[in-house]
């Protein structure tokens, strides 16, 4: 744990070892084995590793005091289980048909415990006695991974990242003269790997190490995890290339087929590229909105403009009538023209 305040840690393991007995009906120790300052890319921090054991039910019962049982002792036991089991029994005929609704930490402790025992202990996995699998073939399933050593040279590396970054190919190269760390804002050395072993790592490709044709786009982002194997005392790193659409892939001069077909990387390229197309569409829609809202505004000034040239023309209870699109019958006489340019204009004609 990292902490700003060295004087919380005490508390901590306080509220953890409450939490696991409130909770979960667990007794667990939380002990502080080191308490370190260290000194990381973003300052100081206080670094406390604890030590987190869980007590089992044998522990448990030998620390009750073990005395013999007379005759009287397992008579009053068995009096006891046969109450127990009666209370069992009148709790499961006054349970409801229908199901009542838990709280949180009931249904939180109800995915904990599953069965007699805990949920990871219900279960234990089978490893073959060998591994099935070829170099040349788990290095074209995983185009995107790099296996180095303590002291960061470069073992292995899947066949699309030499091709991206050719200096992989030398297995003595060192990883951080090729890559940066991103995140998480550590060191890179072995120890700051191991200690954020759990985290997502990206790393970035120095601009230096890059080819010169290659040096005028962006630098490649890897994005994955990393796992140590004891057997071999190495790190794998599966990562994948940090890439978010086709024009991203374009600007590395990458490929779709580059990522392995199992990796999600490829739909997220494609969901993201669907989603900017709805955007262009949607922002398309827009412009065309506006541009009928401009038109619109246009036509009723030339509406507004034609009406007052119909009333300037006409008299008004005919250009009403073709306002209405009704027909007009043709009269012999109309009534006299007074406010309307055009009778001083018949007036002159007439002269």
């Amino acid at each position: 744990m990292y902490n700003l305040n060295l004087y919380l840690c005490p508390s901590a393991a306080g509220i953890i070892e409450a939490v696991a007995k409130d909770f979960f009906d667990i007794d667990v120790t939380m002990d502080i084995l080191s308490m370190n300052k260290e000194e990381e890319r973003t300052g100081k921090k206080e670094h406390v590793v604890f030590l987190v054991v869980q007590k089992s039910h044998s522990q448990m019962g030998r620390a009750k005091p073990n005395r013999l049982k007379g005759n009287q002792d397992i008579q009053r036991d068995q009096e006891a289980l046969e109450a127990a089991f009666l209370r069992m029994k009148e709790k499961y005929l006054s349970v409801s048909v229908c199901p009542v609704k838990k709280s949180h930490w009931e249904v939180v402790r109800s995915i904990v415990m599953f069965g007699k025992g805990h949920l990871v202990n219900t279960f234990v996995p089978v490893y073959p006695e060998r591994l099935w699998i070829e170099q040349k073939t788990f290095c074209n399933a995983f185009p995107f991974h790099i296996v180095f050593d303590e002291s960061l040279r470069v073992k292995q590396a899947g066949v699309n990242i030499q091709k991206y970054v050719p200096g992989l190919q030398n297995q003595k190269t060192r990883l951080d003269e090729y890559f940066s760390i991103i995140h998480p804002q550590v060191t890179f050395d072995i120890f700051s790997i191991c200690k954020f072993i759990n985290s997502q790592f990206v790393l970035k490709v120095r601009r230096e190490r890059m080819p010169e044709a290659w040096k005028s786009q962006p630098a490649l982002k890897l994005r994955g995890q990393m796992i140590w194997m004891e057997s071999a005392r190495c790190v794998i790193y599966l990562c994948s290339p940090k890439l978010r659409s086709l024009r991203e892939l374009e600007a590395h001069r990458m490929h779709l087929s580059d990522i392995a077909p199992h990796d999600t990387t490829r739909d997220l390229i494609l969901l993201n590229q669907q989603r900017l197309a709805e955007i262009e569409l949607s922002n398309q829609l827009e412009r065309k909105k506006e541009e009928l809202r401009v038109l619109s505004q246009h036509l009723a000034i030339e509406k507004k403009k034609t009406e007052t040239l119909l009333y300037a023309m006409l008299p008004e209870h005919v250009a009403n009538q073709l306002k209405e699109g009704k027909k007009v019958a043709a009269g012999k006489a109309f009534p006299p023209l007074h406010g309307c340019p055009w009778a001083r204009v018949a007036v002159c004609l007439r002269g």
